[in-house]
C-alpha cells in the first residue's frame, strides 16, 4: 500500500496553516457564528443538543476530508489519494511527500477543497475534493459523480473533470443518547445530518470563476482568484468565453437521445476560465443533470433525427 502522510490544513485567503487551536477550526462550516445559532436556532445553543451536534465545523470537515483521502481501500489496497496520484504521476515510484488541503469556498451544494500533493521528487499536483453536508448537496453529489464519470468518456476532448472515486465519512456524534433533552428520534436525525459525502476529481490549474458585473459604470467580466483578488475583462474580449460555453454544451448534446447538460448557470461558477492562457480556455466543472428536455413523437433513432425535430 502506498504511504500517504498526514495532511496540513489551510483556508484560501488565510496566510497561515490552521489547527485545532485556531478559532477558525471551531467555526461552523456554514460560515455563521455561534451568535447566529443563538439568535436563530435556539435561545441558548449550549442547551440545544440538536443545533449544537448537527452543525459541522470547519475543523470537523477538514478532518473528515483527510479521513476520506488517506484511509485504506477495502481489501487493504492503496487509499484513494495515493491511487489517483499514482495514475497521473507514476506515484508508485514517486512517493508522496506532503499533502495540503485548502478549503476554497462554500457553494450552494458543495464545499470544495483543493488537495495539493507534493512528491518526494518535488513534483506538485492538485486535485479537487468536493464535499456535501447539506440535504441538497447529499442528494446531488452521488448523481453528479456518476454523470461526470459517464461524460468524460463521451467526447474526444474532455471539458469536464476526471473523477477518481467517491465515498462517505460519518462524523462522531457530539450529542449523547442518554441526554434527557434529546429523544431517540432526534438522535437519529443528528446521525443523518452528520454524514459527509465526497468525491475526488481533477483540479484545473490556473482556471478561475468569472461573473458579469458592473465596474466603474461599465459591464465587464470579473475573474475571481482564490485569494479574493479580482481582475476584469471587457465584454468584447470575453466574447470568446461565451462562444466556448456554447461549444461545450453542444459537444455533450446526444443527437441519438436528445439528452443534454441541464441545468447550468453562468453565475453559479459552473464554468471556469484560464485568463493567462491564449484563447481564454474554458472548462465545465459541475454537471447537475443530463436529461431530455422535451418529448418527441418519432420513434426513429437514426442519428440527427432528434436534433432536427428540435430546430
Amino acid at each position: 500500500m502506498t504511504f500517504c502522510p498526514d495532511c496540513s490544513f489551510f483556508i484560501s485567503g488565510e496566510e497561515r496553516q490552521i489547527s485545532p487551536d485556531n478559532p477558525l477550526w471551531q467555526r461552523p462550516l456554514s460560515g455563521n457564528s455561534l451568535d447566529f445559532f443563538k439568535n436563530h436556532l435556539s435561545k441558548n445553543v449550549q442547551t440545544n443538543p440538536i443545533a449544537q451536534a448537527s452543525e459541522i465545523t470547519i475543523g470537523e470537515y477538514l478532518k473528515a476530508a483527510e479521513n476520506f483521502l488517506t484511509r485504506p481501500a477495502y481489501g487493504g489496497g492503496s487509499n484513494i489519494l495515493a491511487s489517483a496520484f499514482a495514475g497521473i504521476a507514476e506515484g508508485e515510484g514517486n512517493p508522496i511527500h506532503s499533502v495540503e488541503l485548502f478549503l476554497e469556498k462554500h457553494g450552494a451544494f458543495y464545499h470544495p477543497i483543493r488537495v495539493k500533493v507534493l512528491s518526494e521528487t518535488g513534483q506538485s499536483f492538485s486535485f479537487v475534493l468536493n464535499g456535501a453536508v447539506s440535504r441538497p448537496g447529499l442528494a446531488l453529489i452521488q448523481k453528479e459523480y456518476q454523470l461526470l464519470s459517464r461524460l468524460e468518456k463521451q467526447v474526444s476532448t474532455t471539458y469536464t473533470p476526471v473523477v477518481f472515486g467517491t465515498g462517505s465519512v460519518t462524523l462522531e456524534n457530539q450529542a449523547r443518547s442518554e441526554s434527557s433533552q434529546a429523544s431517540q428520534i432526534q438522535i437519529n436525525q443528528i446521525h443523518r445530518k452528520r454524514q459527509v459525502r465526497f468525491f475526488l476529481g481533477e483540479w484545473f490549474e490556473g482556471f478561475k470563476e468569472f461573473h458579469i458585473t458592473r465596474n466603474q459604470g461599465n459591464l465587464e467580466i470579473a475573474i475571481w482568484a482564490s485569494s479574493g483578488d479580482i481582475s476584469y475583462l471587457s465584454l468584447d474580449k470575453a466574447l470568446v468565453i461565451y462562444e466556448q460555453i456554447s461549444y461545450i454544451l453542444t459537444s455533450y448534446y446526444n443527437i441519438y437521445t436528445g439528452e443534454q447538460i441541464f441545468p447550468w448557470h453562468h453565475a453559479a461558477g459552473d464554468f471556469i476560465v484560464n485568463p493567462r492562457e491564449e484563447g481564454l480556455p474554458v472548462k465545465l466543472i459541475t454537471v447537475r443533470g443530463y436529461e431530455i428536455l422535451m418529448e418527441f413523437d418519432s420513434d426513429d433513432s437514426r442519428p440527427g433525427v432528434v436534433i432536427l425535430q428540435s430546430l
